[in-house]
């Protein structure tokens, strides 16, 4: 008979956590406490936090144990004070799914429910047996009919603390081995000398008087000493406290009725005198007015009051507020994006929020500063709410600084906010935050992200190629221009390539690979090439630019840029756009002012002629696209002399023969460029633009396919291919000398 493998190794594997794990361990009851740690006093009577335990299905039978031990000194007790002993801990039925043993309304017990229908605990299923005062028994009298989880309440409402007991109280479940209760321990409560803690939960900032609110809650009952200073909170100097404006109670109301408790002001000092202890935690709040008597003994900033009283409380100091001459806070919202090289863009709203009434004062100033690289385009000139804020003037007639002045008669705050603002950015404007420093005789000094300054354009270009001086058609790397979004590039307007000086188009290809711009005329005019942008885009669009180039031998070697300029994307510098953004006639004239909008009649402020506003700064962005090496080298004499003899050289027909790559050396020939045709005996040399053939038994040479006669060509002797010296040197314009003195060939090649 053959026993199936699946069931032998399922048989071992239950018999192996049969040993490891006995039945009852699988269950653990669970014992949680319910709510926050209480806080009470030693040496009383108190009521502790309530403990649940959960039992599943099958987890208690019948004589099972478990054992409830509080701290030593400590006393199960009945309403009446007595300790509890074995009666009162009888079983009583409270509700159809309810049964307690103890004092279920008033006192210490252990309630058991049902489930559902008529499973779970039942009267009788427990006892509860006083091993002492502070110990108690649990026993299962009766299994317990459970198909689910059920539940169990321990009570702890009437527990003797022990005098002199501090700390945490803890419940302690013990059960023997193999009993279905686990053991355990919950903090029940925790001993507390008693601390009052004081928060403030609305407080202001000020420059006469205004109103804070704090609140003082106890950790336990009577936490608040009970005594004619119970807490004491004490104003800084220049401070007193004008009145007590209103008090109620947040919890534990028995205290905080009119006799029990009284609050007084005397100048610097309030004092909370309580008439007696709380009899559950209390909690207490007050809202006062503060008033400025002397400022100049008030401490600008943080009004911080010492708190002392008779109370154990948590904070020796409380800052009950904030003093200020000006109660001002600067806002912006989220930054714009703006672009270099722009006209009229606008830029976040500020808001000037006046915290303090009162602290933006009649007659004072507030400035608006941008940084070098922006002025101003348009500007609100009146900014009102209650307090109003005039355009004045222009400090330094440059655009970059605006005033306005205060104006108020108003009570109360004012919250004003500049907006639709535009600036002008120059075409070298930098990338990263534009800040507005705010300043003036107001008192405010603060700087503001009011945009985001990105190029208009991306300008990327492929590895650039090195070029020489002195050559034309030198390929340069190709360029791309990306629009930063549509429309960018403005139509009837020209995108202008320029390159460096004595750098000038040789040839070019211009396209659109990406988006829907349209170009139109392509020109150039020397270093300079001019694109028209025919229309602008409704969808950010790429160009693509190709070309060849001349480079003149005044061209310093490195790096070769090309500039991106244009009126296509450099509106500041643009006429036509300087005139709508401000209103400005075509007299541009060495010395006219022109009027920024939101300005008064008078203050024409932006200042510039038919260069433009910005006209050293043209240039958007920048590219390398070459790299000038080397020069191209100037004309050079070489020179061979050859010995007759050497390397087999002889005189045929008076002329010095030599062989076919002493030739080729001679000449600036290189090895690569010596051919040799063996059916045609024929050697070819090549070099620059020419092409030179001499022929066995020939007396010629062909240059580029023309004949040019000889007293010699070439001939072979010992196997070898020999050449006339000097018909070689003829098609390449060498000339040859003798020396028959010293028998050599000279050979001298431009």
């Amino acid at each position: 008979m053959f026993r199936s493998k699946k069931f032998s190794l399922l048989m071992a594997l239950v018999f192996a956590f049969t040993v490891i794990m006995p039945v009852g361990a699988a269950f653990a009851a669970d014992y949680d406490r319910l709510g926050a740690a209480t806080s009470v006093d030693d040496d009383g009577t108190f009521s502790l936090n309530d403990v649940k335990a959960v039992f599943s299905a099958g987890e208690l039978s019948k004589d099972d144990v478990m054992i409830l031990r509080l701290p030593s000194g400590f006393e199960f007790r009945n309403a009446d004070g007595s300790v509890m002993d074995n009666g009162d801990w009888a079983s009583d039925s409270v509700s159809g799914d309810v049964y307690a043993y103890g004092a279920y309304d008033d006192g210490n017990y252990i309630a058991t429910l049902i489930t559902s229908g008529d499973e779970g605990f039942s009267a009788g299923d427990l006892s509860v047996e006083v091993l002492d005062d502070n110990e108690i028994k649990v026993k299962v009298e009766n299994t317990p009919s459970l198909t689910d989880d059920s539940t169990m309440f321990i009570g702890l409402n009437n527990i003797y603390v022990d005098d002199g007991f501090d700390g945490d109280i803890e419940l302690v479940m013990d059960a023997p081995s193999g009993s279905g209760f686990d053991d355990g321990k919950v903090i029940v409560g925790r001993v507390s000398g008693g601390e009052v803690d004081i928060e403030v939960t609305d407080d202001n900032t000020f420059n006469d008087h205004d109103s804070v609110t704090f609140r003082l809650s106890e950790d336990r009952a009577g936490a608040f000493d009970v005594d004619s200073e119970s807490v004491k909170i004490i104003l800084p100097d220049g401070f007193e406290w004008q009145s007590v404006d209103n008090v109620k109670s947040i919890f534990g109301t028995e205290i905080f009725d009119q006799t029990d408790i009284d609050i007084t002001s005397d100048r610097e000092e309030m004092v909370i005198d309580v008439g007696a202890k709380s009899v559950d935690a209390a909690s207490l709040e007050i809202e006062a007015t503060i008033e400025v008597v002397d400022e100049t003994d008030a401490e600008l900033g943080d009004i911080i009051a010492k708190v002392k009283g008779e109370s154990d409380i948590s904070v020796k100091e409380l800052v009950v507020g904030k003093y200020g001459e000006f109660g001002v806070e600067v806002s912006v919202e989220d930054p714009e994006t703006v672009y270099a090289g722009k006209t009229g863009q606008e830029i976040a709203d500020i808001t000037i929020d006046e915290s303090i009434e009162g602290s933006l004062v009649d007659g004072r100033t507030i400035t608006l500063t941008l940084p070098n690289n922006a002025i101003w385009g348009a500007l609100p000139d009146v900014v009102e709410d209650g307090v109003e804020l005039d355009l004045t003037s222009f400090p330094g007639k440059d655009g970059q600084v605006v005033k306005y002045t205060i104006t108020n008669d108003d009570e109360s705050a004012a919250e004003l906010t500049f907006e639709d603002m535009e600036v002008l950015l120059s075409p070298d404007a930098e990338e990263g935050d534009l800040v507005v420093e705010i300043s003036g005789s107001a008192g405010i000094d603060e700087e503001v992200v009011v945009a985001e300054v990105v190029k208009p354009v991306t300008v990327e270009a492929t590895v650039a190629p090195n070029i020489v001086i002195g050559r034309s058609a030198q390929d340069i790397a190709e360029v791309t221009i990306t629009e930063a979004d549509a429309g960018i590039l403005n139509e009837d307007k020209d995108l202008i390539l320029d390159l460096p000086k004595d750098i000038e188009w040789d040839d070019y290809d211009v396209e659109v690979v990406e988006g829907d711009l349209e170009i139109g005329d392509i020109d150039d005019d020397d270093n300079t090439l001019i694109i028209e942008i025919e229309d602008d885009s409704n969808d950010a669009s790429t160009i693509k630019i190709t070309g060849t180039v001349v480079a003149y031998r005044t061209v310093p070697e490195g790096a070769v840029n090309a500039k991106v300029k244009g009126d296509a994307l450099d509106e500041v510098n643009d006429l036509d756009e300087l005139e709508s953004q401000y209103s400005a006639s075509n007299n541009y004239g060495t010395g006219d002012y022109y009027l920024i909008d939101g300005a008064n009649g008078d203050e024409e402020v932006i200042k510039y002629d038919e260069d433009g506003l910005f006209e050293d700064n043209t240039t958007i962005a920048k590219v390398q696209v070459a790299t000038v090496g080397t020069p191209a080298p100037e004309d050079t004499m070489l020179t061979t002399s050859i010995q007759l003899g050497e390397n087999g050289s002889y005189i045929s027909d008076g002329r010095i023969m030599v062989q076919l790559r002493d030739a080729a050396t001679a000449l600036g020939v290189s090895e690569q460029n010596l051919f040799w045709d063996n059916a045609t005996k024929t050697a070819t040399f090549l070099k620059g633009e020419r092409a030179v053939q001499i022929t066995v038994g020939e007396a010629q040479v062909v240059m580029n396919g023309t004949p040019l006669p000889t007293d010699k060509g070439a001939e072979v002797k010992d196997g070898r291919t020999y050449v006339s010296l000097r018909a070689a040197g003829v098609a390449f314009g060498a000339t040859a000398d003798w020396d028959n003195t010293t028998k050599t060939a000279t050979l001298t090649v431009k």
